[in-house]
């Protein structure tokens, strides 16, 4: 799925979140606006997801894959 998280693509909550309302109150969506690539930089596989929420104006990264976890879904 992380794969699918390019630029502009509308995303929200998922089942790993733990973020607190970092997304908004009451939670919203966002907009992807980078994949990041293992902790190093140099893996293949897109391990984070970073985010521009609509509600908050916050840009953060989130885990897609990194711990076996998935912080966002597709909106």
């Amino acid at each position: 799925m992380a794969k699918k998280m390019v630029p502009g693509t509308k995303v929200k909550r998922g089942r790993d979140w733990r973020y607190g309302n970092e997304d908004g109150d009451p939670p919203g969506q966002g907009k992807v606006v980078d994949q990041l690539f293992g902790l190093n930089g140099q893996d293949t596989e897109v391990s984070h997801i970073k985010v521009k929420w609509d509600k908050s104006g916050r840009t953060e990264k989130y885990r897609m894959g990194a711990d076996g976890c998935y912080d966002l879904q597709l909106a």
